[in-house]
C-alpha cells in the first residue's frame, strides 16, 4: 500500500475541499433526495476511495486547467467570468451554484468531464439542462438575461476508432452542446418543486426516506429499459428460450412458438449500478442492504406464469 499513500492523501485533501457552501446546490437540487440527506447526515465518515472519487480528481484537475487557461486571457479581456459563485434565497433555504464561464455576462459555459456513456444512454442530457438552468436562473435573480447554456464535454474514454463506426458515438473527444434554455416560469417551477421535494425529506427518518427512482439507481440494461422478461421452460431452466423488452413482445412470441399458459416468466431487473459501484452513502441506506442481501440470496427477481400477462 505504501506506494499509493501519494494519492490517498491527495484524494482526501480533494475529497475536504470539494464541498459547496449554501443549504443546497445546483447538483444537490436535481439528485435523489435519500442520496443528499445521507450525505448530510454521513458524509464525514465517508472513507477515501481511489475507484470512486478518482473521476471527481480528474475533473477538478480538467477544469483547473481550462479555468486557468481562461482566467489568465480574463485578466486582459472583460468579456469573461471564470469560476464564480452565485447564490439565493428560495423558500427559505439557501441555494447555490457555481458556473464555470460566463461570457459577456450572457452566456454560460459549463466543463464537464465524462464517459461516452453519458452520450449513448442519456442523449437528452437531463441532468445538463437541469443544473444548467438553475443557474441560469440564480444569475436571472441577479440581474443577468442569460441568452445561452453551453456544455464543454471531455469525454475521458474516448476512441477514434468508435466514432468512425457509430454515428451515435460522440464524433470528438472534446464536443460542445448548445442546451434549450427554458423559460424564467418554468426555471422558477422546476426550482420550487425540487426545493419542495428536498425540505419535506429532511426531517425523515433514514428508513422513511423516498426511495431512489431507477433512474436515479442507473438501472438499464444496454438495449434500454430496466426491466426484461425471460422465457423459461422450468424454474430450474439455465438458458432462456427468449428475453424480451416488453409484454407486448412477449405476446407475439408466445403466439408465435405456441407457448402454453404455464410456461415460467422471469421478470428480471437491471442492475442498480450506482447503488452498487459509485454511491458513497450506500452503506447507510437501508434498502441498499437489503437488495445486497436479495442479491446474495439470489431473490432479485419474480416468477410468474405466461398466463399471468397474456
Amino acid at each position: 500500500m505504501e506506494n499509493i499513500i501519494p494519492l490517498m492523501a491527495a484524494l482526501e485533501v480533494h475529497s475536504k475541499h470539494y464541498h459547496s457552501f449554501g443549504d443546497y446546490s445546483g447538483t444537490s437540487l436535481i439528485d435523489a433526495p435519500r442520496i443528499v440527506q445521507l450525505k448530510k447526515r454521513y458524509g464525514h465518515l465517508v472513507p477515501v476511495n481511489p475507484e470512486r472519487q478518482m473521476a471527481s480528481f480528474i475533473g477538478t484537475g480538467v477544469h483547473n486547467y481550462f479555468e486557468d487557461t481562461i482566467k489568465t486571457w480574463a485578466a486582459l479581456n472583460d468579456d469573461y467570468e471564470v469560476e464564480r459563485s452565485v447564490f439565493e434565497k428560495i423558500d427559505d433555504r439557501l441555494v447555490a451554484g457555481r458556473f464555470d464561464i460566463l461570457y459577456r455576462k450572457r452566456h454560460i459555459y459549463d466543463i464537464k468531464t465524462a464517459k461516452t456513456w453519458k452520450l449513448i444512454f442519456d442523449t437528452e442530457m437531463v441532468d445538463w439542462h437541469e443544473q444548467q438552468n438553475i443557474y441560469a436562473y440564480l444569475l436571472r435573480l441577479r440581474g443577468f438575461n442569460i441568452e445561452s447554456l453551453n456544455i464543454i464535454a471531455v469525454y475521458l474514454d474516448w476512441q477514434q476508432n468508435m466514432a468512425l463506426r457509430d454515428r451515435n458515438y460522440p464524433q470528438q473527444r472534446v464536443e460542445q452542446y448548445r442546451l434549450n434554455l427554458w423559460s424564467p416560469e418554468r426555471q422558477a417551477e422546476f426550482v420550487s418543486s425540487k426545493l419542495a421535494i428536498h425540505k419535506a425529506a429532511e426531517d425523515l427518518m433514514d428508513e422513511e426516506l423516498p426511495a431512489c427512482t431507477p433512474e436515479e439507481r442507473w438501472e438499464r440494461f444496454p438495449g434500454g429499459g430496466t426491466v426484461q422478461y425471460a422465457l423459461l421452460k422450468n424454474r430450474n431452466s439455465k438458458r432462456a428460450m427468449r428475453c424480451v423488452a416488453n409484454v407486448p413482445e412477449m405476446a407475439a412470441y408466445a403466439a408465435e412458438k405456441n407457448l402454453p399458459s404455464s410456461t415460467v416468466v422471469e421478470v428480471r431487473h437491471a442492475r442498480r449500478t450506482r447503488c452498487i459501484d459509485w454511491c458513497e452513502v450506500a452503506p447507510w441506506c437501508n434498502i441498499h442492504r437489503q437488495y445486497t442481501r436479495d442479491m446474495e440470496a439470489g431473490n432479485l427477481n419474480e416468477y410468474y406464469e405466461l398466463g399471468d400477462f397474456v
